[in-house]
């Protein structure tokens, strides 16, 4: 069931439209006026439309939707659910509304992003108007931690094979990993004749869409930051996955590899190489947990730590209980809240070097890999050598293996 904005009239009299904008949203009141001002701001010399695709939102969208859709039905149409779609499956809508497009090309902006120059439509058109073979145009993007109240200027994207304003390959795309959803822009016949390339694991459609159309021809990057992607939105599909746990990160990363292999099949293996290499360290970048260093320290009665107090400690903590182990509490580098985890006792590190020295304390280090090589060195200069990463990402391993060489329990584990 659902409510279909749309003026009759203006729909069937409006001219050739160039650019069909899909705007899909779920639960974004607090941030949708400034994506459809992004939108409707644009300077353009062609038409353009804004497809709608709100998703049985609950907090006030809805209404804001029709507001703008009435100042702008020349401009706007909008699909109303009643009932939400995205729990159904994500690809159950986009080719819906890929359908009902009417633009050589379709662009695309998420409800809680927003475009920041009134340029940008006009300056993907006119390179993808010049260049046919370019199937897929894209620029940088700024990202706002909305926690944090703070812009970064860097994506999130593999920056090692981020090449800035220039044309990339299919290989080129999978190596990259990602683009901002609301960078993108595509020549929409492409879309309309892709199959269905999605994982039943997880909920993602860029990414099957960018390696798809590229697969045609090629991808180009223009200059120039114009768009913002918001992280930190508790609605967002990312932040659902992070609250899931480490169980659904490497359930996320399995389905990933099921697009990849759709893809792979659906392109007639002709980049099977380069997608292979990226299944394979996707299979390889699931977290492990070892049983064999479980079953050590409960067989030789150690009381176990464990130093961090994100997803990956929270994790740990999980399987430490399961396993029966004594646990002692979380730690904490000096400077960091001390309020109580899972409702265990929190210690900054200082706090707990004493401890830590017994010689039959051992600690999990369940920080992000950037911080590890400090707390191990500050805990060897201390004379605290029962220490175990239990969460490393297998490609990672060999890289921080001689950081391990002075602990006791991973030598006989």
């Amino acid at each position: 069931m659902c409510e279909v904005l749309k003026d009759e009239e203006l729909y069937e009299n409006n001219g050739e439209i160039m650019v069909s904008v899909y705007f899909p949203t779920y639960n974004h009141s607090k941030y949708i006026e400034r994506a459809l001002k992004g939108i409707l701001e644009q300077n353009t010399t062609f038409l353009y439309e804004v497809l709608i695709h709100d998703d049985a939102s609950t907090d006030g969208t809805q209404e804001i939707i029709r507001r703008y859709q009435g100042r702008h039905s020349d401009k706007i149409i909008a699909v109303l659910r009643k009932e939400n779609q995205f729990s159904k499956g994500y690809e159950a809508v986009a080719p819906g509304m890929i359908r009902m497009a009417r633009g050589k090309y379709l662009a695309v902006c998420e409800g809680d992003d927003y475009w920041c120059s009134p340029n940008k439509l006009q300056l993907q058109v006119d390179y993808m108007e010049r260049h046919p073979k370019c199937k897929l145009c894209f620029h940088e993007a700024r990202m706002y931690d909305e926690k944090n109240e703070v812009f970064i200027d860097n994506y999130c994207w593999n920056e090692k094979y981020f090449k800035g304003s220039a044309e990339y390959s299919f290989e080129d795309m999978v190596r990259l990993e990602s683009i901002p959803t609301a960078a993108s822009m595509y020549r929409r016949e492409i879309l309309l004749d892709m199959p269905d390339l999605s994982s039943p694991r997880v909920k993602i459609g860029d990414i099957q869409k960018e390696l798809y159309a590229t697969h045609f021809g090629y991808a180009y990057c223009i200059s120039g930051k114009m768009c913002v992607y918001n992280i930190g939105n508790i609605n967002s599909y990312t932040a659902s996955q992070k609250m899931k746990g480490i169980e659904q990160y490497n359930n996320q990363h399995l389905g990933m590899c099921e697009i990849y292999e759709n893809v792979d099949r659906a392109t007639g293996y002709e980049h099977h190489e380069s997608l292979s290499e990226r299944i394979f360290h996707l299979k390889q970048s699931n977290v492990e947990f070892s049983e064999t260093q479980m079953e050590y320290l409960k067989e030789n009665d150690y009381k176990v730590y464990i130093y961090g107090q994100g997803m990956y400690g929270k994790w740990c903590y999980k399987k430490v209980k399961e396993k029966g182990l004594a646990f002692g509490g979380f730690i904490v580098s000096e400077g960091y809240g001390r309020d109580d985890i899972l409702g265990e006792k929190v210690y900054g590190y200082n706090e707990c070097r004493g401890i830590l020295r017994d010689g039959k304390s051992a600690v999990y280090i369940c920080t992000r890999l950037a911080s590890v090589s400090g707390i191990i060195r500050q805990m060897e200069k201390d004379n605290i050598n029962q220490y175990i990463g239990f969460c490393w990402q297998v490609k990672d391993r060999e890289k921080i293996k001689d950081l391990y060489c002075n602990s006791p329990i991973f030598k006989d584990i």
